[in-house]
């Protein structure tokens, strides 16, 4: 009987555990896309949505009880708030997880699998991965089936990786600034198919 309660105790405690939904405070609107694909779905975002520089971002007071919160923080390493946050707080170090956001695909999988193995959501992730790596490929068939595979693009930095994996080749890569006059210029003096 007694060991009839101990295991009882202990998968009443694992179920109540697997019940508890994983809360994650994603640094923007960026990251929150990889915590979205790891499985997550209990995400509150850090910088505000429409903020053009989210890496930017300084933290106010409402925020702190959002990090209390959090079970997990989830960051690219760029973000000025969440260094701070990292080097001058009490916050556990373990809440953070620092993933790459590029939009290669190898990247894309790294990342997401990073946290979903952290948050114990694989399985979701996985099938994300699926979807994602299935919409590469629908842009790559995409782009062969209106000649414009091997071709040269304009392209933002951000969308770089994404345009090379899906099979253009970036002859020009403008940003993440503003575009000065004479990038413009440059610009104009290329002979691209596209500006992505």
């Amino acid at each position: 009987m007694k060991y009839f309660l101990v295991a009882i105790s202990l998968f009443v405690s694992i179920y109540s555990l697997a019940g508890q939904k994983v809360k994650v405070l994603a640094s923007s609107s960026w990251t929150a896309a990889y915590v979205y694909a790891a499985g997550i779905e209990n995400v509150d975002i850090l910088a505000p949505v429409d903020m053009i520089h989210p890496s930017e971002y300084e933290l106010n007071l409402n925020d702190f009880k959002r990090i209390k919160e959090a079970d997990f923080i989830v960051y690219g390493g760029y973000e000025v708030a969440i260094n701070e946050l990292m080097n001058n707080s009490s916050v556990n170090k373990e809440k953070f997880i620092r993933i790459n956001t590029g939009y290669k695909m190898e990247t894309i999988k790294t990342s997401v699998n990073l946290i979903a193995s952290k948050t114990n959501t694989l399985n979701v992730a996985r099938f994300n991965l699926d979807s994602i790596s299935n919409a590469f490929s629908a842009a790559r068939e995409l782009i062969e089936n209106h000649n414009f595979k091997g071709k040269p693009v304009i392209v933002h930095f951000f969308q770089k990786d994404f345009i090379t994996e899906i099979g253009m080749i970036p002859v020009y890569v403008f940003g993440p600034s503003p575009l000065e006059s004479y990038q413009i210029k440059e610009i104009a003096d290329k002979d691209a198919v596209l500006i992505a």
